[in-house]
């Protein structure tokens, strides 16, 4: 999304700040097991910090209007579907049809 720095920031911090402090106390109260807890600890500490600093971002990108979409993409169509599934292709046909029906002027009466 244009900011390199956040995501290089975000990983360095939490391979370091994010694990060691976490670690260091989680083994201190809770021995070998608190290693694993403060490991998870950190990783959420910093996953929610990561989520914030994404809603910062694309609220200025917002602001700024890099981000606004004026048309709607009929390839964003909520399909429900397993996964590996063969009725893809068919999908993708369908929407593109969908695409020229509201792109094409009809003329009724």
């Amino acid at each position: 999304m244009g900011k390199p720095l956040y995501s290089t920031a975000l990983n360095l911090s939490k391979a370091t700040l994010g694990t060691l402090p976490f670690v260091y106390l989680g083994s201190l109260w809770f021995g070998a097991l608190g290693v694993l807890y403060g490991q998870a600890v950190g990783n959420i500490v910093f996953g929610v910090l990561g989520y914030i600093v994404l809603k910062f971002h694309i609220s200025e990108l917002r602001k700024t209007g890099e981000c606004q979409s004026t048309e709607e993409d009929p390839s964003l169509v909520c399909v429900n579907s397993q996964p590996f599934s063969t009725t893809d292709p068919v999908m993708i046909n369908d929407v593109s049809k969908v695409e020229e029906q509201l792109e094409s002027p009809t003329l009724s009466g």
